[in-house]
């Protein structure tokens, strides 16, 4: 067997001229957007709440969480003000959602890329949570939105 000494995406290599590492993940810094949304009772499907803006470079952290319980909606879709299920698609009956999963298919990617865009639009990009059907009653959502910055 061979034996190995390898380095992680997180060092450069200028021995071989190799890619520099992205600052952000070798030395970011976590931030956290806290927060709570509300709606009335007459909230109709089409609304929109803005819930946080988070800049397009930014990687998510797996904590991200947005609770389902007092959501009265049917459903629960959080994304940006044109792409509804960009981040969560989900029944508010399957519980609280959250977009990221320690080790996921999104490990380590840009807000930009987790959203599905082609391309990193640049500034900060607003999530919003959208209303699907109409308000059974007044209800509100709390959110946690960690991610990553430099």
């Amino acid at each position: 067997m061979a034996v190995e000494a390898i380095k992680s995406d997180l060092y450069w290599d200028d021995m071989t001229s190799g890619a520099i590492p992205q600052s952000l993940k070798a030395q970011g810094r976590l931030y956290t957007a806290t927060g709570t949304v509300t709606h009335d009772a007459a909230a109709s499907s089409g609304s929109t709440y803005k819930l946080a803006q988070i800049p397009s470079y930014a990687i998510l952290h797996w904590d991200t969480i947005f609770e389902a319980g007092n959501w009265n909606f049917t459903d629960m879709r959080i994304g940006t003000l044109t792409d509804n299920t960009a981040l969560v698609s989900a029944l508010v009956s399957a519980g609280n959602q959250s977009p990221i999963a320690k080790l996921d298919a999104n490990h380590g990617k840009a807000l930009w890329e987790v959203l599905g865009l082609a391309a990193d639009p640049g500034g900060m990009i607003t999530l919003y949570a959208h209303a699907i059907g109409a308000a059974s009653a007044a209800g509100s959502m709390k959110f946690v939105i960690p991610w990553i910055d430099n």
